[in-house]
């Protein structure tokens, strides 16, 4: 049997280990807390509304413009100067003149134009002829058909969603053939019989004469 005096002296260093280790344990957790409460939180400060707003100004297709399904064209725009803050994106819309909110069609959404470009290639595709608008949104930042409150939120130096003027969309029409109603001219070949037979009767009235 082991005496107890015995036993007392291996199992006091082996509780004091654990206790220090415990309480090791626990200060790392409380320093860890510390650090990552002492994190800065994201910024979630509302949008302020800015009262120096600009305006895209869509130049290309207008209502000089001939746009033909099936065809190309070239979609062009331009920022007033005061827009600052230059669009990431921008979706480029059709629609009808007559029914601006039912008959849109998105020609292309999100087009990449961090690089500063202001023009596009737009392939026509089937749509009915009619007269049209071209609408652009910067930044998917539309404000048409949306009411007070639902209105995005523009800072200053954004630019607002611009408007083309009214141009046509027709369809290409293929060339119809038609009969030749007018024979071949045949004047040019008399006269060449003239010519040549002329030119024989000068040359017997020569060797008459010498």
């Amino acid at each position: 049997m082991i005496a107890l005096s015995t036993l007392l002296l291996i199992l006091l260093p082996l509780t004091a280990c654990h206790v220090k280790v415990h309480l090791h344990a626990r200060a790392d957790n409380a320093t860890a807390s510390s650090a990552a409460s002492d994190q800065p939180k994201a910024s979630t400060a509302p949008c302020v509304r800015g009262n120096n707003i600009g305006s895209i100004y869509v130049t290309q297709p207008n209502i000089s413009s001939y746009v033909f399904v099936g065809n190309n064209a070239i979609v062009e725009w331009r920022y007033s100067p005061n827009v600052k803050n230059k669009p990431k994106t921008v979706d480029i819309i059709v629609y009808r003149e007559s029914n601006p909110t039912t008959s849109q069609t998105v020609i292309v959404g999100g087009l990449d134009v961090s690089n500063g470009a202001t023009a596009w290639r737009w392939h026509v595709n089937q749509l009915p002829a009619g007269v049209y608008k071209l609408h652009i949104v910067p930044d998917g930042k539309e404000t048409m058909g949306k009411t007070q409150n639902q209105l995005p939120c523009f800072v200053n130096g954004d630019s607002l969603p611009g408007t083309s003027g009214a141009f046509s969309i027709s369809q290409l029409q293929p060339l119809a053939s038609f009969p030749d109603r007018f024979p071949p001219n045949k004047m040019g070949a008399a006269r060449g019989r003239f010519e040549a037979c002329e030119a024989i009767c000068l040359a017997l009235l020569l060797l008459l004469l010498l």
